[in-house]
């Protein structure tokens, strides 16, 4: 693997240990964050959707797909500015250290296809 792949791959499992928490773990995990939700429907969803996303992770990384490596860049850093922007707005402070492990992901991988 190169190194690129290899950072990949970790936040591949980044990605599916939040999917797997927010689907199976939905109640413990939002009261870690202080939040509270009625209903977890939604909240599963977007687990069941992390897992998706941690699948294409896994394969681009274990296959080489290296077109896909800066479109993932980009699109981590978004994430990061999104985040960030939400937590600011509802001072959620907590949510800013999810945006940054995003971020630092990100870097990482640039900096390994630079």
């Amino acid at each position: 693997m190169s190194p690129a792949d290899v950072s990949l791959f970790v936040f591949a499992f980044y990605v599916t240990f939040a999917g797997v928490g927010y689907f199976f773990f939905p109640k413990v995990l939002l009261k870690l964050m202080n939040e509270e939700a009625a209903d977890v429907y939604w909240v599963r969803l977007f687990g069941s959707l992390a897992m998706g996303i941690a699948f294409y992770y896994f394969y681009v990384s274990l296959n080489g797909i290296t077109d896909f490596y800066m479109a993932t860049v980009i699109a981590r850093y978004g994430v990061f500015a999104l985040w960030t922007g939400m937590a600011l707005v509802r001072k959620d402070y907590q949510m800013i250290l999810f945006a940054l492990v995003d971020a630092a992901g990100a870097t990482w991988t640039l900096l390994t296809i630079i």
